[in-house]
């Protein structure tokens, strides 16, 4: 069975993670290691309006995302929306997508247009909302302001194209999950072509930040734009000029200074396995890592797919632990140690 796909993020207090195959969201206290579900487990009907525990997700709620007012976004792939959880009331809305698999809808309101299977959504500072629109080879915008969308980076068509160029004359292959520095610039996990792209918030246009289209594992030290790739997933800003980048298939976890241009691999030895819990993540061995969070220590948190946990770097000492998950597949241990709880996510 192929890995689950699904994201964490973090607040001050807790961590989220969407428990796909549960179609849940669940959340952890960083306090006291209790886990509970906040969305999902309701009756067919999608549940927009009421409160989010009585919603039903897709087979594959893909990421959760936190904005600056702990308002809680969904990526709700295979109903092909993006859906909020009100911070104070928890009810769940709809702010993109109509439901329809498609691409259309552009300078209208975001919620009658038609996304296909988004993977992600971000926010820039100035609350306009970003869309990994995955199986449309796009990425789009929706107005803080307005509420209107448009299209900022794709053609539609899948291939790897139009670097040195405008974003939205470009081709994309599967953008997968997406990052915005504090300038507005948008990193782009570009999954099928095996590459991590670059929209300049001023001018526009899309380059190549890393990857070079090869499928392998990569060496520490290189330039990131001769890296290769496994299958990349997720990518994570820890500042303006560095960033982390979690690969699937190679089982590893990459820091990429945009200074310098090279690429070090920090975590996980390109074998897919289960070990070094206590000891160092650059001996650690992980399977299908997925997605990441940092929380407000920067600490980073990821998900372990294929053994089915939420795994732990210490900031300080870099040393790995599980933070949730007992490798079982099930959903069980609502209320009680997040350690001890059956995780859907593998």
């Amino acid at each position: 069975m192929a890995p689950a796909e699904h994201d964490v993020d973090a607040s001050a207090t807790h961590l989220y993670f969407t428990d796909v195959h549960n179609r849940r969201l669940r959340t952890v206290d960083f306090d006291t290691g209790v886990i509970t579900t906040i969305a999902g487990g309701g009756p067919d009907d999608p549940g927009d309006g009421g409160p989010a525990t009585c919603a039903t997700f897709s087979t594959h709620p893909m990421r959760v995302r936190l904005d600056a007012a702990g308002h809680i976004f969904v990526t709700d792939a295979h109903q092909n929306r993006v859906r909020r959880i009100d911070a104070q009331t928890r009810i769940i809305t709809t702010v993109a997508g109509n439901g329809d698999e498609a691409y259309r809808g552009d300078g209208g309101p975001a919620t009658e247009a038609a996304l296909t299977v988004p993977h992600d959504a971000r926010f820039d500072r100035a609350g306009n909302l970003y869309i990994a629109d995955t199986r449309a080879n796009r990425v789009r915008k929706v107005d803080a302001a307005t509420g209107m969308i448009t299209t900022l980076a794709g053609t539609g068509e899948a291939g790897y194209a139009g670097d040195g160029g405008p974003a939205v004359a470009a081709q994309l292959d599967g953008p997968l999950a997406l990052d915005i520095d504090t300038a507005g610039n948008i990193y782009i996990i570009d999954t099928d072509a095996l590459r991590l792209r670059r929209v300049d918030a001023a001018t526009g246009l899309i380059t190549t930040v890393a990857g070079c289209g090869d499928m392998g594992p990569t060496e520490s030290g290189i330039p990131a734009v001769e890296a290769k790739f496994g299958r990349p997933r997720d990518v994570k800003l820890i500042a303006d000029d560095c960033l982390y980048l979690l690969d699937g298939n190679n089982a590893s976890l990459m820091r990429i200074d945009l200074a310098t241009g090279l690429v070090h691999v920090i975590a996980g030895c390109n074998v897919s396995g289960f070990a070094g819990d206590g000891g160092p993540a650059a001996d650690a061995q992980m399977g299908h890592p997925y997605s990441m969070a940092i929380d407000p220590a920067g600490n980073l948190y990821f998900k372990d797919c294929t053994n089915r946990r939420i795994r732990k770097i210490d900031a300080a000492t870099g040393i790995m632990s599980t933070f949730a998950g007992n490798g079982e597949r099930g959903w069980t241990g609502d209320g009680g140690p997040a350690l001890d709880a059956s995780l859907g996510i593998g």
